[in-house]
Order: C-alpha cells, then sequence, then structure tokens
C-alpha cells in the first residue's frame, strides 16, 4: 500500500473502505413509483490498520507521522492495486508496553 511516495512499512491487518448513494425517493399523487433521484456519491473513505513492532519499526512510525503533516493529499494505491487521489486526514498511534505493538489507524478521504 502506498500513499505519494510512500510506501507502508507493511500490508494493513485491517482495511476499511467506505462510500455511499444518496438518494430521494418520490411517490406521485397518484400512488405511482417515480424512479429514484440520485443526490450524491459520497467520496471514498479508507481506513487502514497497521501493526509494527516497536522496537523494529519505530522509524516506519515517526516517517508516517511526519508523511501525515507534510504530505496532506496525494495517489492512494491500495493492496487490490485500486488507486485515486486523497487527502492523509487522519493518523492514530497506540502502543502496547506489554508486547511491544504499534497499532496505526490511517484515515484517507477521496479527493473529489
Amino acid at each position: 500500500m502506498t500513499f505519494g511516495t510512500i510506501r507502508f512499512p507493511c500490508e494493513p491487518v485491517k482495511l476499511r473502505l467506505r462510500q455511499e448513494r444518496k438518494y430521494r425517493f418520490f411517490v406521485s399523487p397518484f400512488g405511482e413509483q417515480i424512479p429514484p433521484q440520485l443526490l450524491e456519491l459520497t467520496p471514498r473513505e479508507a481506513q487502514a490498520e497497521l501493526w509494527l513492532n516497536s522496537r523494529e519499526d519505530g522509524d516506519s512510525c515517526l516517517s508516517l507521522c511526519s508523511a501525515f503533516a507534510a504530505q496532506p493529499e496525494g495517489t492512494l494505491t491500495l493492496p487490490d492495486g485500486v488507486s485515486f487521489e486523497a487527502y492523509f486526514t487522519g493518523i492514530e498511534k497506540e502502543e502496547s508496553a506489554q508486547d511491544h505493538i504499534l497499532r496505526l489507524t490511517l484515515r484517507f478521504t477521496e479527493k473529489l
């Protein structure tokens, strides 16, 4: 998985991709069903969860945190090869001192 010039140190443990269509539904005064009207196609939202070893992959974590600060938009390429222009909208870091697992949750929103 990549974002702009950054290659993630490992594939995501969990990847969630979300997009919605919003419709308006009508019924005529005579009770006939009218085809729904598409109001909006929302931008795709991707959320990737990475698990890193905090002892071995500390530099990878720092580079992703730096990318969040320095590279707010770019091309997001998912593990299946699908690519789209996106904003880097969030990063969350959770570290467990007992098992030395660093969990990073990265969020991206499609640029329309």
